[in-house]
């Protein structure tokens, strides 16, 4: 050291020769080597961070990135493999290097030494990532389960959406209807059947009162024979629909020419916001109503039922029973009676 410190003292000189010892002479040649030799990597991936979140389509992932040039020659580096299904939604301009898909990927090209970052943001129709091939994986992480493959890359199976079920408040039970059918021969035989239309949605206690003097024959709920008299369980049969039918009979008494009939429906435990009654009587009476609940109303159309068809509707029907009173006499209307006088002689 001490004599080349010495030479560069004293200035170049053209013919001059130096004589040193091999030892020193290894030591310097050995240093100009060292100073001029090629880096080991010409560029390496120093940090890489994965986020991905699930999306009705399939994955939208965001990439950041930081590199490290160390050569002067181009450098290329592949961080991530752009299977069938990726798009890149978003590069991003990075100063003194390229960036761009090569060969089936995302790699970064360079040439100036130096320290670059940059982020990616790409859109996975599916649940697989894979890594490119000078990408680090160390730092994935993911808003989800990351499963890494035997092959090389991660299976990104996304978080399971918890779906919280939000409980219907209970419904009132109700009954929106309630339809009556009684049919009289003229002997007096009656029988009666009330449908009652329900809503409700799970099982509810319902009770009915029978008018005096009837006979329950049957009671069906949603279409099926009960037994156990009128309190019964109603229930759903479809969504939030039911019915409750009750079959009653009753011995009226032989029609004379004229008189009076008091008719009553069972009363229900549950309000009933509307009760249509068709009654059907013997045709040779003509019939006037007295007073009663229910009243006058178009009859709908019975075919097939024999007698005379009167119509009663009742709105808001709640512990009660529906009744109606009508005066009944024989129907004269088209009828001519006609008398003989015999004369004798003067």
């Amino acid at each position: 050291n001490t004599l080349v410190a010495l030479l560069l003292a004293v200035g170049p000189a053209v013919d001059t020769t130096v004589t040193v010892p091999l030892e020193h002479y290894l030591q310097l040649t050995e240093k100009k080597a060292a100073a001029t030799a090629a880096p080991p990597v010409a560029a390496v991936v120093t940090d890489q961070r994965l986020s991905a979140r699930a999306t009705a389509g399939g994955t939208d992932v965001e990439a950041h990135f930081a590199v490290d040039v160390l050569a002067s020659t181009w450098s290329t580096l592949c961080v991530l493999k752009l299977e069938p299904g990726t798009q890149l939604a978003e590069l991003p301009h990075v100063d003194h290097a390229t960036l761009a898909p090569l060969n089936g990927q995302l790699c970064f090209l360079s040439q100036t030494p130096g320290n670059y970052t940059f982020d990616v943001k790409l859109m996975v129709r599916g649940t697989r990532m894979t890594a490119g091939r000078d990408a680090l994986w160390s730092t994935a992480s993911f808003e989800g389960e990351a499963v890494p493959q035997a092959e090389g890359g991660w299976s990104f199976v996304p978080k399971k959406k918890v779906v919280v079920a939000e409980e219907r408040p209970p419904m009132e039970p109700s009954c929106p209807k309630a339809v009556a059918q009684l049919v009289s021969t003229v002997e007096g035989h009656a029988q009666l059947n009330v449908t009652y239309y329900l809503k409700l949605d799970r099982e509810q206690p319902l009770s009915f009162t029978a008018p005096a003097g009837w006979k329950v024959e049957r009671v069906f709920v949603n279409g099926v024979a009960r037994k156990g008299g009128l309190d019964v369980v109603a229930s759903p049969s479809h969504d939030t629909n039911g019915t409750v039918e009750l079959q009653l009979s009753r011995e009226l008494g032989v029609f004379h020419l004229s008189g009076r009939l008091d008719l009553e429906l069972p009363k229900a435990s549950w309000p009933v916001a509307q009760v249509e009654a068709a009654v059907n009587l013997p045709a040779v009476f003509e019939y006037r109503r007295l007073g009663g609940s229910l009243e006058p109303a178009e009859a709908s159309a019975g075919a097939g039922i024999p007698g005379k068809r009167l119509g009663f509707r009742q709105h808001l029907v709640a512990a009660s029973a529906p009744t109606v009173e009508l005066e009944y006499s024989v129907e004269l209307t088209g009828r001519y009676f006609t008398t003989r006088r015999e004369v004798n002689g003067p």
